[in-house]
């Protein structure tokens, strides 16, 4: 603090005194005359300083340092001012002067630290602050910048790959300054990266325990309860993001991305626009965007969605995304031909695997009597509807002949992941490693034939088949129409899901390679199934309990409802994004022929007031009250889903996007399905569904004729009953379940 005009002049007296004295005092006093001159002048310098009279104060440094040079507070002095002006090169002489005089200056230490930090040396930073704690060790500044210095230095070797010692660093940071936020949240982010996820949790708690405001931190931690999903508390720590920093737009776009794995759709809109509006080349919301409005059947204005980010990402990670999700939707999508659907999917081929460059060279033996390594390519090896249906086929393999090698690009384990490596006999996670390393992957594990099990969903993998980095390339069950890419070489469906008549090979950039009776196997999770296989580590091996534990307790199948309530109930448990005005005009017909029925419909979305809004709208333009359509949000666990079941009496397929899990879920719990055939393989899995269960008799060629079998079927309940007590048995002793036998055909 400046010191008062008063004091001002006291040091201005004072001075003058010892000037006085310097001239009428003997020649043994000069020394200290001197001394005390050049410290009341450096003082009197300091005062002048923090007034801004900055030239009289330089004036008042340089008379102290004639009346004594060795004063190392008037060289420090000096250094200050001149650093403050940002004429860092003078300033480092002053204080390097200063430490000629005095070694154990720590302020001079921790102000030249300043400056080399300043200058990015951090070594000579470090150890300048390191010498100013030697000889001040509560210095806490020069804690808290070696602290700084430490956790920079930490971020530099991480940059350079170096994990470990940057581990090191920043817990050296923590142990000089155990307040410092920053390397707590540096630490954080290491461990996250190494997935040590509780430890990366504890720092960054740690961290926003000294800096609550840190909306890095929270972020952070908040993409972390996503991935474990932890919802709540992921939405806890994205909202106090937002709280501290209204407009930090990661925040907003991941908060609606919960919002949209919750089925709160119009919180999820509103987020996005909100983060459009800030920043309009924010791409991730574009694409985020597109994902909600597909989710709930706007199909178009999600179209649109994905074409603008595609448009402003110019040939980033997030043009792929959007496309793949692009291709998707297109499937739902009614306002397009059939043509122009798989041109789109062969242009965004032929365009992709341009892009990804040429083709891998392979090595593969040539020897006819060894095994053929099988490689599947899934970031659904957990609880997902494609687990249910490669598990046959994974449980099945003859390994005498083949080797199954699973490349996993799981994003989150679970304890279906945990038995899906028990029946691999080799596992690799995929999902931190770029399109270079898994080709290399695969062609060190010599894989004779990969097969994508994804297509264009979520975390799929198709850059690496648009490398073929395997001589053979599959794709199977996990989308229901071509990739586009020209290097894979077959899809595989069956004649029903593309019957050979309606199919033109053409639309394809795959061989189609059609199965019997049906392209999938499922597998309904149950414990009579899993507790009756082969222990895949041998026939030997006994079960634990804890495994039978973890593997279904799966629902009896519920009584017929209609038999109690006096009422009729159909519905669906697929998207809202799949009932289209088409389907809605068909179900508004069933019900006016039904006066005692109604509909329910099960998904995601519903959870939102505003969606169901507007799926009830649908059936009001055709005169159907609301009260005979109920909308039911998400069902988080597997087995009350599938208990919901017990509200049906019979399921309702749409088109053109059919259902497929949900399907045989229907079928497991004793609800038959009403499906309608059409020209291609989107629209036909139910009746290939139907087909290899024997029950073709609910497969209808028109939308007339679907109609009237739904109508029958409501008026029926005696036959409905005995679809309820037959179809379980029925499906699991059918193809569709018989999975040794699939899998054979399959080999």
């Amino acid at each position: 603090m400046a010191l008062s005009l008063e004091e001002e002049r006291a040091l201005v007296d004072k001075v003058c005194h010892l000037q006085e004295d310097l001239k009428n005092e003997p020649p043994k006093e000069e020394i200290k005359i001197r001394r005390m001159l050049a410290v009341a002048l450096s003082d009197l310098g300091t005062q002048l300083k923090l007034t801004e009279r900055l030239e009289e104060a330089k004036e008042k440094y340089d008379m102290a340092m004639e009346y004594d040079e060795t004063y190392p507070d008037v060289h420090y002095n000096l250094g200050v001012l001149y650093g403050e002006q940002g004429d860092l090169d003078i300033a480092v002489r002053y204080y390097e002067s200063a430490l000629q005089h005095f070694p154990c200056y720590a302020d001079a230490h921790c102000n030249l630290g300043v400056i080399k930090k300043k200058r990015h040396d951090l070594m000579a930073a470090k150890w300048h602050y390191e010498q100013a704690l030697l000889f001040k060790p509560n210095f806490h500044l020069a804690k808290r910048n070696l602290a700084i210095v430490l956790s920079d230095l930490g971020t530099m070797v991480k940059g350079e790959g170096d994990l470990k010692r940057a581990t090191q660093l920043y817990k050296n940071s923590i142990y000089i300054d155990p307040f410092y936020p920053d390397a707590y949240y540096n630490l954080g982010v290491v461990h996250a990266e190494k997935r040590n996820i509780e430890k990366a949790i504890y720092n960054y708690r740690m961290c926003l325990h000294f800096e609550p405001a840190m909306v890095t931190a929270l972020h952070n931690l908040g993409i972390i309860y996503k991935t474990m999903g932890e919802l709540q508390l992921s939405q806890e720590c994205y909202k106090s993001c937002l709280r501290h920093n209204p407009t930090f737009i990661p925040a907003m776009n991941d908060l609606g991305m919960i919002y949209t794995m919750l089925g709160q759709h119009q919180l999820a809109i509103e987020l996005f626009h909100q983060a459009l509006e800030i920043d309009p080349n924010y791409l991730v919301a574009y694409n985020n965007l597109g994902v909600v409005l597909r989710d709930e059947g706007k199909v178009v204005e999600s179209i649109e969605a994905y074409d603008k980010c595609i448009t402003l990402s110019n040939g980033t990670n997030d043009e792929f995304t959007a496309y793949h999700n692009k291709l998707l939707a297109s499937n739902y999508d009614i306002s397009q031909t059939w043509d122009q659907i798989q041109e789109m999917h062969l242009k965004w081929g032929r365009s992709y695997r341009e892009f990804m460059g040429g083709w891998l060279r392979w090595n593969n033996s040539k020897q006819n009597d060894r095994q053929l390594i099988v490689g599947y390519v899934s970031p659904d090896f957990f609880y997902h509807s494609v687990s249910y249906f490669i598990h046959n086929v994974l449980l099945n393999h003859d390994r005498s002949n083949i080797k199954v090698v699973l490349f996993a690009n799981v994003q989150r384990d679970d304890d279906k992941t945990t038995r899906f490596k028990l029946l691999a006999d080799e596992w690799h996670s995929i999902k931190d490693l770029s399109t270079d390393e898994v080709c290399q992957l695969v062609q060190r594990t010599k894989v004779d034939i990969l097969v994508d099990l994804t297509g264009h969903t979520s975390n799929n993998r198709l850059d690496v088949f648009a490398r073929k980095p395997a001589p053979i390339q599959v794709t199977w069950i996990g989308y229901p129409n071509t990739t586009g890419l020209p290097t894979i070489d077959y899809r595989f469906t069956d004649n029903i899901a593309d019957p050979i008549e309606t199919t033109n090979p053409k639309h394809y950039s795959e061989t189609l390679v059609r199965l019997e009776p049906c392209f999938l196997s499922y597998n309904p999770d149950t414990v009579a199934f899993w507790v009756a296989w082969p222990h895949p580590l041998g026939p030997d091996v006994v079960r634990t309990e804890r495994e039978k534990e973890l593997h279904t307790r799966s629902p009896d199948i519920p009584p017929l409802r209609c038999l109690s309530c006096g009422y009729v109930t159909a519905g669906t448990f697929n998207s809202v994004s799949k009932i289209t005005p088409l389907v809605a005009q068909a179900w508004s017909s069933i019900l006016k022929q039904v006066p005692n029925m109604r509909i329910v419909i099960k998904s995601k979305p519903l959870a939102c007031p505003r969606v169901q809004r507007d799926i009830r709208a649908m059936f009001s333009v055709h005169g159907i009250s609301d009260d005979r359509i109920e909308c039911l949000g998400l069902i988080p666990s597997h087995n009350s889903h599938l208990s919901a079941y017990e509200m049906l009496d019979f399921a309702l397929d749409c088109w053109p996007y059919a259902g497929t899990a949900t399907s045989c879920e229907a079928m497991y719990m004793g609800v038959p399905l009403v499906t309608l055939r059409g020209p291609h393989h989107v629209q036909n899995v139910g009746a290939s569904l139907n087909n290899a269960v024997g029950m073709s008799e609910l497969s209808a060629a028109t939308v007339d004729e679907y109609v009237q079998i739904a109508v029958d079927l409501a008026k029926d309940p005696k036959r409905l009953a005995q679809y309820r007590e037959e179809l379980r048995p029925k499906l699991l002793a059918s193809a569709l379940c018989n999975g040794k036998e699939y899998t054979a055909g399959v080999e």
